[in-house]
């Protein structure tokens, strides 16, 4: 650590001296930073140089007043660190606290108060002073034992024991965190700590983080560029030293939508200073961060649509009700992330339905995850030839830009469709309608991609354009279009991955010197795709289903939705006259149905069920063969 040494002149020269161990007693000083030519540095006093500038003065007033109190060295901040090395300042400021309780005493200098300030104009006057807006200044008045404020002209306003009442008013610190015993912040719960730090700046985001280290008695690597992300680095250390869930309860703004467990800013919690821990909250099971989110057990509550999760806390004078975060779930698992909605208090006879629940829960909210898991029903455009974008997507409110996943179909809208905008250069644009059809036999979807032809008016809103084809028969438009110089094939199909269905797309551009051979390749191909996603369906529903006779009614049923879908696709697609596969669909689409409904004594006549057995199947099982 280093100091300054008190010149034992007055005007004397002020010097560096370094200790490793054994720091003498040593005066230390709270300031607002000025403009970057205006402080000391380091290198300013090592050269001994920097006398003429507007922040030497204040450490020189503080040398004279640290020798009044008899102490023979003072620490200053902007001069007694080696900024150019990041080692030095990290250690520095994971010691920052240390270095302030350890003091003899600490000076606040307010220089934006004025000389004159008494009585009731004192409290309004430290109430417009900066340095209480600092987010460095909060540790500085916390943590040392001993505090006194300065104005301007370096007179002493008060101590903070003095002034505990009107520092406590401007800062929203209860007086009892302001004493001279500085073990007791402790007691204070994380959420209150928080909202400490929730209206107070600093020049760089990651110093919002950093500058309550001490506070929560962290150490963590300093890391500036990471923007946010150091608040949540602070959040999940805090969570490894402390199960205080109120680090949870914190304040969505109107315009939060979701997403993390964790909040992004200090802010956050500017709501949340009267939260504190819960009765018998020590019976809170350990928690961990996962790759999968947190790990962690909690009393899950449905109630009024809502999935609401029980916190160890309360608000501060309610003592019969606990809080509780919104959570939704993500996929069909046990992952979860914070819900759009406000932290909730609740009666604790509410929570005697309430489960526990060993959950993961997404710490962070990021449009990578959003992007890279789709959802049941997701469109995703797998391949796109070289040099074409996706530019415009309808509807696609929630369309990222450059995504692959444009939308979702089959849900529970039977007629939906989904325009997206391919442009290759400045003038080509081709529009892709892709829509969803039910089938009423088996209760399936069907995807379909169609080429639109393009409007002369360039100035036609895509919005428009899909209202357009959305009520026309899209099955008259091409899946192939011939360009200038190659030909552009659209080949779209269902595809199962892990369980979850998908459509895939992939728009693809020949040569074109083959084109009625291509054409029918697009529909072979399109039929293969189409059979394998069933074919994968029986085998994700094989492997999903642990009793063997369900296993073989399954597996009868899907076998006879391959063959029958199977025809109608070789139907619809490889038949060249239209007017034979209108009749053709619709026999096989009775004989489909003819099956459907004789399946129960088809199993009785194969031996694999009884008229009790068949009712008596698993509802899962049913469903299934209903499908």
């Amino acid at each position: 650590m280093r100091l300054i040494r008190v010149p034992k002149q007055k005007h004397g020269e002020l010097c560096l001296v370094e200790y490793a161990e054994k720091v003498p007693p040593y005066a230390i000083l709270s300031h607002r930073w000025g403009a970057d030519d205006e402080e000391v540095t380091f290198e300013d006093m090592v050269e001994m140089r920097g006398r003429t500038k507007k922040g030497y003065r204040k450490i020189r007033d503080c040398a004279d007043q640290a020798r009044k109190d008899g102490l023979g060295f003072f620490w200053v901040d902007t001069c007694c660190i080696d900024k150019s090395s990041s080692a030095e300042l990290s250690e520095a400021i994971n010691s920052m606290w240390s270095w302030y309780r350890k003091s003899e005493i600490c000076y606040a200098y307010l220089n934006d108060c004025p000389a004159r300030s008494q009585g009731k104009d004192r409290c309004q006057t430290l109430a417009r002073s900066k340095w209480f807006t600092r987010g460095w200044t909060l540790q500085e008045l916390l943590a040392p034992s001993k505090l006194v404020l300065y104005n301007v002209a370096w007179k002493a306003i008060g101590t903070k024991d003095k002034l505990a009442q009107d520092i406590s008013e401007i800062t929203g610190i209860d007086k009892y965190y302001l004493g001279t015993d500085t073990s007791l912040l402790e007691r204070a719960s994380v959420a209150e700590r928080m909202s400490w730090a929730s209206a107070r700046e600093t020049k760089r985001p990651e110093d919002g983080a950093y500058s309550l280290l001490g506070i929560f008695n962290i150490n963590m690597p300093l890391l500036y560029g990471e923007g946010t992300r150091a608040f949540q680095r602070l959040q999940e250390e805090i969570m490894k030293q402390s199960d205080d869930q109120s680090i949870f309860a914190w304040r969505a703004g109107r315009s939060h939508s979701g997403g993390g467990l964790l909040a992004q800013m200090p802010a956050s919690f500017r709501a949340s200073g009267n939260i504190v821990r819960a009765i018998n909250s020590d019976a809170t099971k350990p928690y961990a961060m996962t790759n999968r989110g947190l790990q962690i057990e909690l009393p899950l509550l449905k109630r009024k649509g809502e999935i609401l999760a029980r916190l160890n806390c309360r608000m501060e004078h309610d003592f019969f009700s606990d809080l509780a975060i919104p959570l939704r779930r993500v996929g069909s698992g046990n992952q979860y992330e914070r819900a759009s909605g406000e932290v909730q208090s609740l009666p604790i006879n509410e929570w005697v339905k309430a489960k526990e629940h060993s959950i993961y829960i997404k710490t962070t909210s990021t449009d990578v995850a959003a992007r890279s898991d789709p959802k049941e029903g997701s469109v995703i455009i797998r391949e796109l030839p070289s040099g074409y974008t996706i530019s415009q997507v309808f509807p696609g409110p929630s369309w990222p830009h450059g995504s692959r996943i444009v939308g979702r179909l089959y849900t529970r809208r039977v007629k939906e469709s989904i325009l997206v905008m391919i442009t290759s250069g400045k003038s080509h644009c081709v529009g892709v309608m892709i829509s969803g059809h039910r089938n009423t036999i088996f209760r399936d979807w069907t995807p379909d991609a169609r080429i639109i032809p393009m409007p002369t008016n360039p100035a036609l809103e895509t919005s428009h354009l899909h209202s357009h084809w959305t009520t026309k028969d899209t099955f008259t438009l091409p899946k192939a279009q011939r360009n200038a110089s190659d030909v552009l094939y659209l080949r779209v199909a269902n595809k199962l991955v892990r369980g979850k269905k998908l459509v895939v797309l992939d728009v693809v551009v020949s040569d074109g010197r083959y084109y009625i051979f291509q054409e029918l390749a697009e529909k072979v191909i399109a039929l293969l795709r189409a059979t394998a996603y069933r074919l994968s369906r029986v085998l994700w529903w094989l492997l999903g289903t642990d009793d063997h006779r369900s296993r073989t009614i399954t597996t009868l049923y899907c076998i006879l939705d391959i063959a029958c879908w199977g025809q109608l696709y070789a139907v619809l697609w490889l038949t060249w006259d239209p007017e034979l596969a209108a009749p053709v669909q619709g026999a096989l689409g009775a004989v489909a149905m003819l099956l459907y409904a004789m399946r129960k004594q088809i199993l009785i006549m194969m031996g694999c069920a009884t008229s009790a057995s068949f009712a008596r199947l698993p509802s899962s099982t049913r469903r299934i063969t209903r499908s």
